[in-house]
């Protein structure tokens, strides 16, 4: 249990380069094949699954960002390993559940997941704060 946290955090990681390789797919379908000289410049002339891949990849760092530093504030101030654990948990699985509704065009669903993955850093950092 206590290695939780940090699988989560290796698997918030993995959930970022996920949709990456869908984005590296659809480039590769591209009249010109894959751009490696440029491929950002390339993002523009993908269809919506490929826009819509290279926004959950950005996606996936922008909530990398904020989750990491609660998982490692919950470590430093020796929150219990069950409530942080069980947080992580379910930031991997709501993250896991965004990445399918983004890729499959869900978007008012996809939202409301997001928000849940938020709350869950969120309560990480109350736990943080409070010592929990």
């Amino acid at each position: 249990m206590n290695a939780i946290p940090y699988v989560s955090l290796l698997l918030a990681v993995v959930l970022i380069y996920a949709p990456r390789m869908v984005v590296a797919r659809e480039q590769a379908k591209q009249p010109e094949g894959y751009d490696n000289a440029t491929p950002r410049a390339q993002y523009a002339r993908l269809g919506d699954l490929g826009q819509r891949a290279q926004g959950a990849h950005q996606n996936a760092f922008e909530a990398l960002t904020l989750f990491a530093p609660a998982v490692l504030a919950c470590e430093l101030r020796h929150v219990d390993i069950g409530r942080t654990a069980a947080l992580c948990l379910a930031f991997v699985a709501l993250r896991t559940v965004y990445l399918g509704l983004y890729l499959g065009d869900k978007p008012s669903v996809r939202s409301a997941i997001w928000g849940l993955g938020l709350l869950t850093t969120l309560a990480l950092y109350v736990l943080a704060i409070v010592g929990g």
